[in-house]
């Protein structure tokens, strides 16, 4: 007669604790290249976000230009203010946009809570009851600096307008070159120059 022999329990118990073992190893290797590729991505959009601001800062800073406006009140305020409450200036804006009509728009940029905004005004002189249009560029931002150089041979500046000699505001100036920097809550700087602006 022949003998059939099958599994004996512990061989069976060794060969499901074998293929548990392959399938947790599996699963952590599977866990690992998906945190991985989420980590990426993460890193990606963050960098695109940070290029992206980077890139509106820069393209409003070429476009500078020397217009005076009026405030709410019909007050002139200088073609470019850099004070406590943000730095906010007059640019060119040669073809229509949702944010405002081809010529001179105002624009600002500003820190809310960790948030890096920018805010377009749809008119150059707005009464007291227009909003701008605010966008949110960054977010986990620390610090937001500005400085600003008033000719190439005179020290930064952090407020904005000069005086002239009399000791009033020169309202049409603007600066010859722009240095901004951003701290990020993450221990990031980004840091860009724009020289001979004007």
């Amino acid at each position: 007669m022949s003998h059939q022999r099958g599994f004996t329990l512990i061989e069976l118990l060794v060969a499901m604790g074998i293929a548990a073992l392959i399938a947790v190893l599996a699963y952590q290797a599977v866990d690992q290249v998906v945190r991985l590729k989420t980590q990426a991505e993460g890193r990606a959009e963050t960098l695109r976000a940070q290029q992206r601001a980077l890139w509106k800062m820069e393209r409003d800073v070429l476009q500078m230009a020397p217009q005076v406006v009026r405030g709410p009140y019909g007050d002139p305020q200088p073609a470019m203010m850099l004070d406590e409450s943000g730095w906010r200036f007059s640019r060119l804006q040669r073809t229509p946009s949702p944010q405002g009509m081809g010529g001179i728009i105002r624009v600002s940029y500003r820190l809310q809570g960790d948030t890096l905004v920018r805010a377009v005004w749809p008119v150059l002189n707005p009464a007291q009851d227009v909003q701008p249009h605010v966008q949110k560029l960054l977010s986990g931002v620390a610090r937001f600096g500005v400085w600003l150089w008033s000719s190439s041979h005179a020290a930064s500046q952090q407020a904005w307008p000069p005086l002239d000699e009399t000791g009033a505001p020169r309202l049409s100036a603007l600066p010859v070159a722009v240095r901004v920097r951003l701290e990020l809550k993450d221990g990031t700087v980004l840091e860009r120059w724009w020289m001979g602006v004007l």
